[in-house]
């Protein structure tokens, strides 16, 4: 099998790397493509096989990773003379791992060749997930064509969950993040609220971990708040700080 990869970005880089620890481990193959040549040479340094363009793997892999930025470079390497619908090979299946919106992957589905399996499957867990292989994948998805992947899928998840078909892995991510988002608008309050009465919030983010309020957001985004609310002003007009 041979297995494409485009976007090597924070989270693509890590997927791809566990990817290529696999077929170096199985007999299969791994050719990435990504616009950073830089990066692109450091996974042919280590056993990868470097495509020259988005065609090159759409034309020659069996199975293809997007990892993009959004829904507009999902769109770029989806359509044209050059993307994958114009150029894929029969029987290739497509594992679009973006955040992406399920309006514009409506319009992939609608012009996708009939022989190209397509499956939205974005991931959660963040870089540190990606490297170390540990994120969740939200599948829309046959469960006949999922369990061909596990061992694939095993490489660099902790769980591959089917969420339905196609469509479903992308409205399970929008589900995540909308909380995701909710949670981190009222860590902002309560760490206002806090400073507002003088208390030590750092002392105040150890209570939240250990008390009915502990979760990721609070364990990630507070420490980077509060670096954030301690940069000095000058710092800030050339390297910003955002608590994401």
């Amino acid at each position: 099998m041979k297995i494409g990869f485009i976007g090597l970005g924070n989270m693509g880089s890590g997927m791809a790397d566990n990817i290529l620890h696999y077929c170096q481990r199985s007999e299969n193959s791994l050719k990435v493509f990504d616009i950073n040549a830089t990066v692109v040479e450091k996974f042919v340094a280590k056993g990868a096989e470097k495509a020259a363009t988005i065609k090159d793997i759409a034309q020659s892999c069996d199975v293809i990773f997007t990892s993009l930025p959004s829904s507009k470079q999902v769109i770029q390497v989806a359509f044209g003379e050059e993307g994958i619908l114009a150029n894929v090979q029969e029987g290739t299946v497509w594992f679009e791992t973006s955040t992406n919106e399920l309006a514009e992957w409506e319009k992939v589905r609608e012009a996708a060749p009939a022989y190209l399996t397509l499956v939205d499957a974005p991931i959660t867990g963040g870089s540190e997930g990606a490297a170390a292989g540990t994120l969740t994948m939200l599948l829309g998805i046959e469960e006949g064509i999922l369990e061909d992947f596990k061992p694939l899928l095993a490489s660099f998840t902790k769980k591959a969950v089917r969420m339905g078909p196609s469509g479903a892995g992308y409205v399970t991510k929008l589900v995540q993040l909308h909380l995701n988002y909710l949670v981190a608008q009222g860590i902002g309050e309560a760490l206002m609220l806090g400073a507002k009465a003088d208390l030590d919030l750092k002392t105040l983010h150890e209570v939240l971990q250990n008390s009915c309020a502990q979760s990721y957001v609070v364990d990630r985004y507070i420490p980077r708040c509060l670096m954030a609310a301690m940069t000095p002003l000058s710092h800030w007009a050339w390297q910003p700080r955002i608590c994401d």
